[in-house]
């Protein structure tokens, strides 16, 4: 069976920078699938597709979305990941009054999920509330899971295009700056911004409004991190610094979210 046909696509269930995403069942096992349809015209389509299926390796980790494969269909690439049942955590979190303890294991999740990223070298690269899917995990509890690691860059390099399509809102100042450049560190000041958004709504409607890595490159600009972080504010300030070399490594981050979500 041609792969395409082996799956049979539902509702649209997102949009993001690079197209679609539709809920989906795989036929023959009738199993719930995600498939992020891709479409761009004029590249070479096997080469994508055998870069994206290098992402499969790293998402066997909890915390990171299950990439399954990938194939062509018309004009377009069609990536087959694991359907996280609960959206991404901006909606999930939308209008619930969750207590810190339910926030910290969010954080937990993601400090986890990057950590391991990280570990084997890859960046995600466009880290932010909609890219981080909720599912339900062992014993019923709602875990985070990163999703699209690795897209931006793999996109990007090969289709020889920058990314100008890409709301800067989460990114950091130095890839705002110059967009050739991204490091590991790179997430790290996104993955701050993040953290502040899930302890505090009111931190994430602030964030979104002025756009902080972009405002950052104004000269005498600081971010004023909420007393409302709490034992996570001293953390989260190291992590968005404006030097890379300032913030913290991913699996330092892990470590400090840990001790905290559990004093």
């Amino acid at each position: 069976m041609a792969e395409h046909r082996r799956y049979e696509e539902g509702d649209i269930i997102g949009h993001g920078i690079f197209g679609r995403v539709n809920e989906a069942v795989e036929r023959h096992t009738k199993k719930n699938v995600a498939i992020k349809t891709i479409g761009k015209r004029g590249v070479n389509y096997d080469d994508i597709v055998g870069e994206i299926n290098h992402l499969i390796r790293p998402s066997a980790h909890d915390n990171i979305v299950k990439y399954e494969t990938s194939y062509k269909k018309e004009n377009s690439i069609c990536i087959v990941m694991e359907y996280c049942t609960l959206g991404n955590i901006e909606n999930y979190l939308s209008g619930k009054n969750l207590n810190r303890q339910r926030r910290m294991r969010f954080i937990q999740d993601i400090a986890s999920g990057i950590a391991y990223l990280h570990l084997l070298g890859i960046m995600h690269m466009d880290l932010k509330p909609t890219n981080i899917l909720v599912t339900k995990g062992n014993r019923g509890r709602h875990t985070a899971k990163l999703a699209d690691f690795g897209l931006a860059r793999t996109i990007r390099d090969l289709n020889g295009e920058e990314l100008d399509t890409i709301v800067w809102t989460y990114m950091s100042p130095q890839v705002i700056e110059n967009k050739q450049h991204y490091c590991l560190q790179d997430d790290i000041f996104s993955m701050g911004l993040v953290f502040c958004g899930i302890l505090d709504d009111d931190s994430k409607r602030a964030i979104e409004a002025e756009r902080v890595g972009r405002k950052m490159l104004t000269e005498g600009y600081n971010y004023i991190v909420p007393e409302k972080l709490g034992n996570m504010k001293e953390l989260v300030i190291r992590m968005i610094k404006k030097k890379c070399d300032k913030r913290p490594h991913g699996k330092r981050v892990k470590e400090e979210v840990d001790v905290i979500a559990i004093n």
